[in-house]
């Protein structure tokens, strides 16, 4: 590894952000989701300020693409739901047979099952692309996926005649909403949006070419076909594709490590090739509408000044870049949803307060009755688990560097521990940042009496324990 040490030492994360602007020059992608970009989305198009806190962001790329702006997120969401567990018995019986005048014994086995269904906590992740763009400003629709590609054209004639009739059929029931057809049994049969409220702003916004264009996109096979959902709530848009669930967000430098320079060469142009056509296609149905490639957002007056320098969601994803490990209970076994609370700011210092939700687990057996072929009946034992919430609270400083990452890398700020991480140009770490310019934090900074507070969350618990033990 030291022979290739000096070309390794080159990479940097951003790099792919700069391919991809050179390569695309309509599009910029900016440092980190600043405060102004997020005015500029929150008070203009009307983003969301939070997700709430059942979600947090993991990951985030903002920008703007022929001036109209655009946040990529990727988010860890947390929700209930129930899973099956089973349990098994195995019974033993004797009966008896008389045979030629003979008592004989037949001996039985059987395996007895029950199961149960039982809440628990589940974690999944989602990465969609939020688009603000001013045309149609009064129109909402969704629309879902139909992997319209990997029809036949038998399965494809079916398809859209059915959903020809549906839409005649919502049509006929929605005279007095105006809903009416496009004319287009294709496209309206392949794109759907059948809940759309603003019939005039639709085709205002998917004109003959615009169908053209995301009808080429659905049918088309290669690369993806149609794997995008989209929901447009008055000027804010969201794409939601499948395949950009499988793209890695958050490119490390180290992901083109390798003791060989062919294969740190390979590695480097697949990722970012890979990278850059999963980016494109979820554009692609969005620059398919020429209105919206038209449209150039109108002036916006800033505020003259934040009460932070960092975005709940860049500070979000500062947060999982340390790392539940770090953040969450030390008694956790599930994912932890992290979010933040700004505790004060100065200068270009924020101190963040992080709270982290995650669980614990305990063994429990239900025995359900079960019978048996022995006429009897059997409590078969099914074991489960019991999630019991757990908090915990941290204080965590971010600080924008000036400096690259390649030059983070050799600077007083970096070192070995969990503690810290540098991402978008910001410093993140468990310790106190001084406010000097050239002054890095060190070992005695940190205070885990000041700075982590562990709590379970006791009184859910307390009534789950004392229910489960009655």
């Amino acid at each position: 590894m030291q022979i290739i040490s000096p070309l390794l030492d080159l990479f940097d994360s951003n790099m792919t952000a700069e391919l991809i602007q050179k390569t695309v020059p309509t599009l910029v992608i900016d440092k980190n989701f600043d405060m102004r970009r997020y005015d500029y989305l929150h008070g203009k198009y009307g983003y969301a300020e939070d997700d709430g806190d059942d979600i947090s962001t993991v990951g985030i790329m903002s920008g703007e693409i022929i001036g109209n702006p655009f946040v990529f997120e990727k988010k860890i969401k947390h929700y209930w739901g129930t899973q099956l567990y089973t349990g098994s018995l195995t019974i033993h019986w004797t009966t008896y047979t008389v045979v030629n005048g003979k008592r004989q014994a037949q001996h039985h086995t059987q395996v007895l099952h029950a199961s149960v269904r039982k809440p628990r906590p589940f974690f999944i992740y989602l990465t969609d692309l939020v688009y603000g763009n001013e045309a149609a400003p009064d129109l909402s629709f969704s629309r879902l996926k139909t992997h319209a590609e990997q029809f036949s054209q038998g399965k494809l004639k079916s398809f859209i005649k059915s959903r020809t009739k549906k839409i005649k059929k919502l049509a006929k029931e929605n005279i007095d909403k105006g809903f009416t057809e496009l004319g287009n049994e294709e496209f309206d049969a392949l794109f759907g949006a059948f809940d759309r409220n603003h019939e005039v702003q639709f085709r205002l916004l998917f004109t003959p070419l615009a169908q053209k264009n995301l009808l080429k996109l659905i049918k088309n096979k290669l690369p993806y076909g149609d794997d995008f959902d989209i929901v447009k709530k008055n000027c804010i848009n969201i794409v939601c594709s499948d395949h950009a669930q499988n793209r890695k967000f958050n490119i490390d430098a180290t992901e083109y490590y390798s003791y060989d320079v062919d294969l740190c060469k390979n590695s480097f142009i697949k990722l970012n090739e890979d990278y850059f056509e999963s980016v494109y296609f979820d554009f692609a149905p969005l620059l398919s509408i020429p209105m919206y490639q038209q449209i150039k957002p109108h002036e916006y007056i800033y505020k003259d000044s934040y009460n932070r320098n960092y975005t709940v969601r860049e500070a979000e994803v500062m947060a999982n870049r340390i790392g539940c490990n770090v953040l969450s209970h030390p008694a956790s076994v599930t994912p932890a949803i992290l979010k933040t609370r700004l505790v004060n700011s100065e200068k270009d210092i924020d101190k963040l307060s992080v709270h982290a939700l995650s669980y614990r687990t305990v063994a429990r057996v239900d025995f359900i009755p079960v019978r048996g072929g022995d006429g009897r009946w059997h409590n078969v034992p099914v074991p489960w688990l019991l999630y019991i919430p757990l908090e915990q609270e941290t204080q965590v400083e971010l600080k924008s560097l000036d400096m690259s990452e390649r030059d983070y890398r050799h600077s007083p700020y970096a070192d070995d521990t969990e503690s810290h991480t540098f991402y978008h140009s910001i410093f993140t770490t468990l310790g106190k940042i001084s406010l000097s310019e050239d002054s890095a934090p060190n070992e005695k900074d940190q205070d885990v009496s000041e700075y982590g507070g562990i709590t379970e969350s006791s009184e859910l618990s307390d009534e789950i324990e004392n229910e489960t033990n009655e």
